[in-house]
């Protein structure tokens, strides 16, 4: 396997990793600091900021993945060719960014109103 087979291959496993744990850091972040905020409102800012942290990188994860799957679509499916196999990841990328991203904007939305209630 050449270096650039392997550096190919972990962008790929990182379309699909880093939305997961930008994820993760943000429910994990929220969820520490939602009592914090409501005994110290002045840090509420802190629950928006990880939002939109946490929310880049996937970002650029869903920009990286839709491009990845447009360039290689020939509209055939199946196969075991290296070009199927970046498609296909980059497709589970983009579901996978997509569906995270919802889930951070969805505990920014509700993060602050629990915090109010700590």
């Amino acid at each position: 396997m050449n270096t650039a087979s392997v550096s190919h291959t972990r962008l790929l496993w990182a379309l699909i990793v880093v939305p997961i744990g930008a994820w993760i850091v943000h429910l994990t972040f929220s969820a520490a600091f939602v009592p914090f905020t409501g005994d110290h409102p002045e840090y509420r800012w802190t629950l928006y900021a990880i939002t939109v942290v946490t929310g880049v990188p996937v970002l650029v994860a869903i920009a990286v993945s839709l491009w990845l799957a447009r360039r290689g679509s020939d509209g055939t499916v199946g196969g075991g060719s290296d070009a199927d196999q970046t498609e296909l990841l980059a497709v589970l990328g983009l579901a996978i960014g997509v569906i995270n991203l919802v889930l951070i904007i969805a505990e920014g939305i509700v993060v602050p109103f629990l915090s109010s209630r700590a």
